[in-house]
Formats: structure tokens, C-alpha cells, sequence
């Protein structure tokens, strides 16, 4: 069929006119109808639509069979083709467009980024600190180039003081990033440097009480302040903070002397007071304590969106209006005032349009910083139809599956795992109501899961759905684990273990870790001093059983579903080889001798995971006793 030039002229005009409306569905089905007649410039739209709509595939291909004469399509050839194949999450396909891209335009930012997050999956962290620092060349405050070297430097663990300059180079830029806060905590842990410690993690609870890896840290705080004799008022087990996380909010006032000895609190102690007085509702004593108080607290962010929203309680506007208009002006050139008000703005149930202006208007200034930061607010407050409503988002399944997802791609799977294990309710919830035209089953997300070796977000996923535990065929089932790998393992671990306290323990107690049915006669003697773990598994869930021989046999059971990144830390990369199931169960472990005060614990070839649960809490070699042999 031959076409005129005014047939020409009517298809350029309907085709760019859908696309400035953002119709992709309209440009796909034009350019399909009339692929021989496009320009590069339509052909360029046509790729666009196909990404747009979420045909991942569609896109790739069509990238690979264009031909493009123009360098304007070329750079959206090599962009859309990477982006499509990023979205497919096919790693040969990822590797393929990286490398096309890098022939092409050897110079672009774009693909050295994709490189960055690919090397660092890889566990390639030399070359991945080395396509950063690359980056960070052109771009020096580049966010995704500077957390991985951080990133990679951690791990790699050989250099405290590249790690501690690393992290701190994040802060300079965005003082309230809670991932650098708390990974710098860690090193001033780790050399013992616990006043800095100290003083990192108050930051911490200051900007989020709730966060979880910073809970952690804190416990190391803890575990090693008790060693070394140092004690200040975050050690301690009955300070504000403890008080306030578990919801003792008259109680945390009165730690701190009451309202009226406001003069003697530091800036963190008064902004837990202002907390605890929004948490009952005490909005007059509130605004009114700001007021007394207005020079010492009037550039505190915290406190600030704290009144503001007891302002509004109790019908004052020019109060609320007077700290908005601060807030606003200051997020304009500080992050973290942005934060607070986005903040404000979402716990006040202002606009949502208004909302979203606001979040675009700093995403222009700050881009994926604040990104990270109001995903989690926009979960916690579970405003998730927010999710639909800015072209940065593209929908929440868009956004956060966990494979596919432009989330994942953005900030990697420990921030995603982050994000998650704070909200994990809201998380799924927001994923299991999501109307968008591009999202895809539970099943889907789960598969996503299991094939990311990720199985504890799978029992999540369930409870909400059960109809979908479906799941692979041998996913559930832990790993038989070889002699010579047990070994190797615990001989990686003895040099982080940690401390065994022979004082804190039960010296007549053991535990037997076993799966084997034969075990009873060995113990002998012992019985009525000795527990017994082990573990039961199937291809929808896995259970830990704790049986105690001195209560007549009775057993409690619990599901092993929780990250076990949160238990095992440091030691987490350290299995690296084992699947996820096992360092969950080796987690579980862990934990539960941690709790039983054991002295000894035993064990047999059905359940070797407990070996290496015990190195990880720092048992001596005499205390960890193999039975395999004997039964």
C-alpha cells in the first residue's frame, strides 16, 4: 500500500500528539499500523511506548532491529534496550546491552551506573569500586557510585578507615541517609570507639525510633559496652528510648523530669518529648511548650512537624502556618527539613496532589535520595493509591517487585530488603491492592522471591493470599551440608564470632540439634538438663520445634520466615554458597541458644547447621560436641 505525504503528515501529527497526552497505548498501535513510514524520531516514540507499557520484551526487540542513522536514535536504542533488559532482569541480556553501550557512547553515565549495580551482585567489588570512581569523575556527587564503593568496601572489609571516609562522604551530602549513619556506627563499634557510636545511633533514633538494622547495631552497642564496662545513657535498659519503642510514653516524660524541666533536655531528650506528647494526644502542651521554648527549638526539624501537626489538633493556624513556611524554606536547600515536611504533609492527610507536587518539586532537587525516604513514609502511612499518581512511581507493582521493579534497580537488594523489613505489612498490602494495568500476580511476586533466593518474603506474601503458596518443588528443604564445607564455614566465622561469657550460661544445660529420631538414648543421664531443636520443612513453609525434656517433653513450634540478615549481620556474607533457607534456619538457631543459656550444644550430620550457629555465638570447641558418631 503506498502512503502520500499527507498520510505521512497525519500520522506524524496523531503520533506525537498521543504521546505529549501520554497515551502510549495510542503511539504503539500507530507505529505498529505504520512501521515503514516512520521517522527516527516516531521510531524513537514507538520504543519508548513499548517500555512504557511495560512490554519489557517488545521493547528489547524492536531495539535490536532497528537500524538507526541518526545519533539521537542511536542513544535511544542504547538506553531503552538496557532499561528493557534491566526490567526483564535477564542477566545476559543486562550484560549484552551494557557492553553495546559502552562501544557506542563509551562516555555516558547511564550504563557505567547498571555496570556498577551488576559488579556488585557479581560479589566484584575491586571493579565495581573502579566504575565508580569513574563515574564519580564526571559526576562527584554521583548517590548510586558513592554507596557502592561504601557498599563494596564493607563488605570487603579489609580497610576501617576507606570504609569510615566512604560512608561519611554519603552523610556530607545527605546528613540524615540512616544507612550511612548506621554503617559508620558500626565501624566506630568495631574500633571500639564507643562514644562515636553512641552519638551516631542517637542521630539515628532521632531521624526513625523504628529502624530496624539501626536496633541491631544498637544491640552490638550494647553486647560490647558490657565488656569493655562502658555505660552511658543509650546502654542503659530503662532509657528514654527504650521507653518510648515500647509505647510507655507517660513513662518516657517522666524519665526526663516532666515538661517543666524543659531547660535540662538536650535537643534529642526534647524531641522524644514532643513525640511522646503527639502519641496522647496532648496537643495544647505541645504547642504550648514550643512556644515557651521558641529559640531553643525553632530550627528543629523534628519538633517542628511534631507541634505543626498539634497545631492543626487544635485549630491553629497561624502557629501551624508560621512552622510550615519555615519548613518549606529550609527544604529548598536541606534535605532533611524536605524530609520532615514531606512528612508532615502525609501524616496530616494534606492533598494528595499538593503531596505530590511537593515530592516531584524535591526530586528534581535531590532525586533518589528523597525517592528511598518517601516510598517508606508513603508505606508507613499507607497511602498507597499515592503510588499511582506520579510518573516517578509508575505504580506501586511497578515500583517494588521485587525483581522487576524500578525500586530494586534504583538502590539495590539490601535497600529494598531495608525498606521491606520496616514495612513489611504495608509493603505487601500495597502490592496486593494495586489496580494498575501493570501489575501481575501474587504468584508472580512469589516466583520473583524464590528465584532471588529470597524465601522469607514468601510467607509474607501467603498470609494475605493464601490461595497462592504454591510454590517450587524443593525450595522449602534445607541443604545437606558436606564435613569439609561445615569446616570451612565455622573456620570463616571463628574470627568475627563473638564473645562466649562462661558466666552467663547454664553449666549443666545442653541443647541436642537433631532431626533424627534415634537421638533419645544418648542423652542419658542428661535428659532433664537437655532440650532438643530441630527442624521441620516442606515445599510451602519451614518450622523450628523446641522440645524440653524437663517440662515433660512439651515443645513449642514457630515458622523460620524472618530476614536473616537482621540476626546474622556480619556473618550473613560469610555463607555465601549456602541458599537462603539454611542461613535462615542457621539464624533461628542462633537466636534460640542465644535465649537458652545452653553450655553445651550438640549436634548430629541431620542438622549440621547448628555448628555453625554455635561458632557464631563464640562457643569453644569442647562446648560444641558431634554425636553422629556415637548414635
Amino acid at each position: 500500500m503506498a502512503y502520500s505525504e499527507s498520510n505521512n503528515e497525519v500520522v506524524s501529527y496523531l503520533l506525537n500528539k498521543s504521546a505529549k497526552a501520554g497515551d502510549w497505548q495510542k503511539v504503539n498501535q500507530i507505529s505498529e499500523e505504520n512501521s515503514t513510514i516512520l521517522s527516527e524520531q516516531e521510531l524513537g516514540l514507538w520504543i519508548r511506548s513499548k517500555f512504557m507499557l511495560g512490554d519489557y520484551d517488545g521493547c528489547h526487540e524492536l531495539c535490536q532491529k532497528i537500524v538507526p542513522k541518526q545519533r539521537s536514535l542511536l542513544k535511544e536504542k542504547c538506553r531503552f534496550m538496557l532499561r528493557s533488559s534491566v526490567k526483564l532482569s535477564n542477566k545476559k541480556m543486562i550484560t549484552n546491552s551494557i557492553e553495546y553501550y559502552e562501544k557506542i557512547f563509551p562516555d555516558n553515565i547511564d550504563y557505567k551506573l547498571e555496570k556498577i549495580k551488576l559488579l556488585y551482585s557479581d560479589n566484584n567489588h575491586d571493579e565495581c569500586i573502579s566504575v565508580s570512581e569513574q563515574v564519580l569523575k564526571s559526576d562527584l556527587e554521583n548517590q548510586i557510585a558513592l554507596k557502592y564503593i561504601a557498599r563494596s568496601l564493607t563488605k570487603q572489609n579489609s580497610n576501617e578507615e576507606r570504609i569510615q571516609d566512604a560512608w561519611n562522604s554519603i552523610i556530607a551530602l545527605d546528613p540524615s541517609n540512616l544507612e550511612a549513619i548506621n554503617n559508620l556506627a558500626r565501624v566506630m563499634i568495631s574500633k571500639q570507639k564507643l562514644i562515636e557510636a553512641s552519638e551516631l545511633i542517637d542521630k539515628l533514633f532521632q531521624l526513625n525510633p523504628n529502624y530496624v538494622p539501626g536496633l541491631a547495631s544498637l544491640a552490638k552497642l550494647k553486647q560490647i559496652s558490657k565488656k569493655v564496662g562502658f555505660d552511658n545513657e543509650i546502654t542503659s535498659k530503662d532509657n528514654y528510648r527504650t521507653l518510648y519503642s515500647e509505647r510507655k510514653y507517660v513513662e518516657t516524660i517522666e524519665k526526663l523530669g516532666g515538661i517543666t524541666n524543659s531547660f535540662q533536655w538536650t535537643d534529642d531528650e526534647s524531641i522524644f518529648v514532643f513525640r511522646s506528647l503527639s502519641r496522647l494526644e496532648r496537643y495544647e502542651d505541645s504547642v504550648n511548650l514550643f512556644k515557651e521554648n521558641q529559640d531553643k527549638y525553632h530550627n528543629i526539624q523534628q519538633i517542628l512537624v511534631e507541634v505543626a501537626s498539634s497545631a492543626k489538633e487544635i485549630n491553629d493556624e497561624q502557629t501551624k502556618n508560621s512552622i510550615l513556611s519555615k519548613l518549606h524554606k529550609h527544604s529548598q536547600s536541606d534535605i532533611t527539613s524536605a524530609k520532615f515536611f514531606l512528612q508532615y504533609l502525609l501524616s496530616s492527610n494534606q492533598d494528595n496532589n499538593y503531596f505530590i507536587q511537593v515530592f516531584e518539586n524535591f526530586y528534581d532537587l535531590y532525586g533518589d535520595i528523597i525517592l528511598e525516604y518517601t516510598i517508606s513514609l508513603i508505606l508507613k502511612e499507607q497511602k498507597f493509591e499515592l503510588f499511582s499518581s506520579s510518573e516517578i512511581f509508575e505504580g506501586a507493582t511497578s515500583l517494588l517487585d521485587p525483581i522487576h521493579g524500578t525500586l530494586r534497580q534504583k538502590i539495590g537488594d539490601s535497600g529494598l530488603n531495608s525498606i521491606f523489613n520496616e514495612n513489611k505489612e504495608n509493603y505487601l498490602q500495597a502490592l496486593a491492592t494495586d489496580k494498575s494495568r501493570f501489575t501481575p500476580s501474587q504468584y508472580s511476586f512469589m516466583n520473583s522471591c524464590i528465584n532471588s533466593d529470597l524465601p522469607y518474603l514468601v510467607s509474607e506474601i501467603i498470609e494475605i493470599n493464601s490461595e497462592h503458596a504454591e510454590s517450587g518443588s524443593n525450595e522449602k528443604i534445607i541443604s545437606e551440608i558436606s564435613e569439609n564445607d561445615l569446616e570451612n564455614y565455622c573456620d570463616l566465622i571463628r574470627k568475627l564470632s563473638l564473645v562466649f561469657d562462661d558466666n552467663q550460661v547454664d553449666k549443666n544445660s545442653i541443647i541436642l540439634c537433631s532431626n533424627l529420631d534415634n537421638y533419645q538414648h544418648f542423652l542419658g543421664s542428661k535428659k532433664e538438663k537437655a532440650s532438643r531443636i530441630s527442624i521441620v520443612s516442606n515445599e510451602k513453609n519451614i518450622i523450628g520445634r523446641i522440645e524440653r525434656f524437663s517440662n515433660n517433653g512439651h515443645f513449642t513450634e514457630s515458622e523460620i520466615s524472618s530476614d536473616p540478615r537482621i540476626i546474622l549481620g556480619r556473618f550473613f556474607s560469610l555463607l555465601e554458597g549456602l541458599k537462603t533457607i539454611d542461613k535462615m534456619v542457621i539464624s533461628w538457631i542462633s537466636s534460640t541458644i542465644f535465649s537458652s543459656k545452653n553450655s553445651e550444644v550438640w549436634y548430629d550430620n541431620s542438622l549440621p547447621h547448628a555448628k555453625i550457629a554455635a561458632v557464631i555465638l563464640g562457643f569453644p570447641d569442647e562446648h560444641i560436641i558431634s554425636i553422629s558418631e556415637r548414635l
